[in-house]
């Protein structure tokens, strides 16, 4: 798969069309240019019913726990600064669905408040990941990632993998350092704190990602498997100044690799 790509809105339906045919050849498609005469929630909606399976995103603020709803809203709000849904730090690199049991989510935000400053969310290809390891010499930390089985888990669901993968589209990346399930081994344990070192101290600070600022309207959609992301820190006073909203779906394209999924709907 190719890397990136931005559409122009053009109209409703011509718009739904290109960003189908965008996300069967692009790992992140964004979208910009919104017509404010139509209702943009309704919009969104109507457009991820088109693009496939829709998965159920929320989660509880206080709990965690899935509440069978289709869209997550992560909005600022001072009286909750210690979850990264609601504050204003940066959120390291991950992957959103590290410990759901599926595959293939197509995850995408779409703006209905922009922080006054900052806040872009940030991507970095799989490949390029891969790249940035050999070129340390990391090779025995990108073999361990390949091989060992690493569990992340939230409330009542798990999944187990390793951290790297790779399927006929290329590679699939599962991880994110906060859920990381405390029944893991000690080898791979040892292995996030490793990796977890190497995003911090050696990614972050190189600036090869791509980042993305979303302004009122606009969305980005990514494959999750296929990055990894993170969102920089903002500057902003008011609770609600800076609004997303989150939704997931597996392609039609990607039926045949979750039929029990499309099967269950």
């Amino acid at each position: 798969m190719e890397f990136y790509k931005k559409i122009q809105y053009t109209s409703p339906e011509e718009t739904k069309k290109a960003i189908q045919e965008a996300l069967n050849k692009y790992k992140i498609v964004h979208f910009v240019g919104f017509d404010f005469q139509i209702n943009i929630h309704d919009y969104f909606t109507e457009l991820s019913d088109f693009l496939g399976l829709v998965i159920s995103m929320d989660e509880d603020k206080d709990t965690g726990k899935r509440t069978g709803q289709r869209w997550i809203d992560i909005s600022y709000d001072p009286a909750r600064p210690n979850k990264y849904r609601s504050s204003k730090t940066r959120q390291p690199l991950h992957t959103d669905n590290s410990y759901l049991n599926h595959h293939d989510a197509v995850n995408y935000f779409y703006c209905l408040s922009q922080a006054q400053v900052g806040g872009a969310t940030f991507f970095l290809d799989s490949e390029l990941l891969i790249k940035v390891l050999e070129l340390d010499n990391e090779y025995q930390l990108l073999e361990d990632l390949k091989k060992v089985p690493v569990s992340f888990s939230k409330e009542d669901v798990s999944k187990t993998k390793p951290i790297i993968t790779e399927d006929e589209l290329g590679i699939r990346l599962n991880y994110n350092y906060y859920p990381l399930d405390k029944d893991n081994t000690p080898e791979a344990k040892d292995l996030v704190e490793r990796f977890q070192h190497f995003l911090e101290n050696r990614v972050h600070h190189s600036g090869i990602y791509t980042n993305i600022i979303l302004t009122k309207g606009d969305a980005v959609f990514f494959h999750d498997e296929r990055v990894l992301h993170g969102r920089n820190a903002f500057f902003t006073p008011n609770k609600g100044d800076r609004i997303l909203m989150k939704g997931s779906v597996i392609l039609h394209s990607r039926k045949s690799k979750n039929l029990e999924l499309f099967c269950q709907a």
